[in-house]
């Protein structure tokens, strides 16, 4: 007997669960310019206890069938689920599989091995274009094992005769550079580095982010006191005879590569190091003809040294900025995640930042009000468990980001935490109007603190350093393609949520669209406060998609 489930986006189905019984997803509805996704969980019950495995096959019957994608869910190791003191909101805190990789199946040429009394699940994603046809359509999914059918199941589509609006969120997910070269065994920015630059870049825009981390020196993120991350410099320094020059021609191939990928925004790297702004990042020139790092731990953050150095790298880099035409397009950083202990050095790092540079926009994750209340930030990120004092503050730009910390209550994507918990951001900043969102892994392949490499289809958790799933959202793929989680598909639904909200919002005004997505829970709905259902937030969808309709 095959058993054979359609089931909403936001399960997880754990391959060696006999007790799964979920609650089947017949139909869903879903714009033109959208992509939405369903799953379909697969068990085989054969009558002999010992049949053998064998590789079945599937299809997809429906007019919509080139505009589907199938992936195959496979399980991901977790030592590290979730941290000691975590809410009671998540899956598991015990080690072990969780269902995350995706894997395309058209590679695999639509086959998939079947394991008696297992299941197999199949991701199958909905990519509609904006000049699709209106109306409803059934989409059926079979599983065979040659001619003979094992099962089907059916699902209902209805496109609705509206586009989804285009994103307006500006998206960071820090983009590893020196991660993609260290895997890949390919020397940073060599044409094969370039070539997988290439194919993530494009992936990350694929799924929602638009700001790019530009590595214009080797980004002093994650990285050991004293130790160093490989080096990945965009701009070329020459010193001769004690005086600087500059080479940008790294830099605007990485700005139009990225551009042609789909990115709007460039994130210039942070000027000082984490944790504090006290000292230079690793800085790499040729001096008098030899190449070697001029600056780093030992050099001091706001010392004549590294200042003179700003003042001659300001103006050339500022005028390649204007020249490549993005210079509304770009972000600086001072330093990341300060502490209120770090307040008066940030302010000094801070102060030469802002004069060299004090024409562009500076954000910087950190969740004490006060760097922003003395004027140190333009833009502040705060952490969405210490968002409620910015809040109150009439910023320009309202940012956010989560990390590792933030776990209590809130929205993130842990192996270990319900899919809803991961999509319900979307509502979340729509509801406080964010105009951007920050997290810091899309692929973080290194331990904690950039000590090594490490197997991604093994350890996802730096090495017991953060909760399975924190440092990064893509495999690194064996033909040089990432390969996407489950949680980065799901992400990009919340991006989408956002969307759709503001698309009501044009029809209906923005006080409407807040009270909708508040109206059926006990408390409104914040940062720190969301359903325990994913029903809910899958109804709150289709109520959403219902109203657009009705007031096209």
């Amino acid at each position: 007997m095959c058993q054979i489930l359609s089931v909403s986006p936001l399960e997880k189905v754990f391959s060696a669960d006999k007790n799964y019984a979920p609650a089947e997803y017949k139909s869903f509805s879903m714009l033109k310019g959208e992509r939405s996704s369903f799953q379909v969980a697969v068990r085989f019950h054969p009558e002999n206890a010992r049949a053998a495995i064998f590789d079945a096959s599937f299809e997809i019957v429906s007019a919509l069938k080139d505009c589907c994608s199938v992936y195959v869910v496979e399980d991901s190791p977790s030592d590290l689920p979730a941290y000691a003191n975590h809410d009671d909101d998540i899956i598991s805190d015990q080690p072990g599989l969780y269902p995350d990789l995706l894997i395309p199946a058209e590679p695999i040429n639509g086959k998939i091995t079947i394991s008696p009394a297992r299941w197999r699940t199949f991701w199958i994603e909905l990519d509609i274009p904006t000049d699709a046809e209106a109306g409803c359509f059934d989409l059926t999914f079979n599983v065979k094992n040659g001619d003979e059918l094992l099962g089907s199941t059916n699902v209902g589509v209805k496109i609705i005769n509206a586009v989804l609006p285009e994103q307006t969120l500006r998206y960071i997910n820090w983009f590893h550079c020196d991660c993609i070269s260290e895997y890949y065994k390919v020397p940073a920015l060599s044409e094969e580095h370039w070539a997988l630059l290439e194919k993530y870049i494009r992936a990350a825009a694929d799924h929602g982010v638009n700001a790019l981390l530009t590595p214009i020196f080797t980004p002093p993120l994650d990285t050991e006191i004293g130790g160093e991350r490989p080096t990945v410099q965009l701009i070329d320094v020459a010193r001769n005879n004690g005086t600087y020059s500059f080479g940008f021609e790294k830099f605007e191939r990485y700005v139009r590569l990225a551009q042609k990928c789909g990115m709007k925004y460039f994130e210039i790297s942070h000027l000082f190091t984490q944790w504090g702004a006290s000292h230079a990042p690793k800085i790499m020139a040729t001096v008098d003809g030899e190449y070697k790092r001029i600056f780093g731990w030992e050099t001091d953050a706001s010392g004549e040294e590294y200042t003179a150095f700003f003042r001659a790298l300001a103006p050339a880099l500022i005028a390649e900025i204007n020249r490549l035409g993005i210079h509304d397009a770009c972000y600086f950083h001072v330093s990341d995640e300060p502490s209120l202990d770090h307040l008066e050095q940030y302010g000094k790092s801070a102060a030469i930042a802002h004069e060299m540079f004090g024409e562009f926009k500076f954000i910087d994750a950190l969740s004490n009000v006060d760097f922003y209340d003395t004027g140190l930030v333009q833009i502040p990120i705060p952490a969405t468990n210490h968002i409620e004092p910015f809040l109150d503050r009439d910023i320009d730009e309202r940012w956010c980001y989560y990390c590792c910390g933030q776990f209590i209550g809130t929205s993130n994507r842990f192996l270990a935490m319900h899919s809803r918990r991961n999509r319900i951001i979307g509502l979340q900043m729509y509801k406080y109007n964010m105009s951007g969102f920050l997290q810091w892994g899309y692929n973080f392949w290194f331990s904690r603190q950039s000590r090594g490499l490490i197997d991604p289809f093994r350890v996802t958790d730096g090495g017991m350093a953060w909760p399975s799933g924190d440092p990064f959202v893509v495999y690194p793929g064996p033909d040089g393609n990432p390969l996407i989680s489950l949680r980065f598909k799901v992400f990009y639904d919340a991006l989408e949520d956002m969307r759709a909200c503001q698309l009501l919002e044009s029809l209906i005004g923005r006080d409407a669209v807040v009270k909708l997505i508040d109206e059926d829970l006990e408390e409104p709905l914040t940062f720190s406060n969301g359903p325990r259902c994913d029903c809910w937030l899958l109804n709150k969808r289709e109520k959403i998609n219902a109203l657009i309709e009705q007031n096209l």
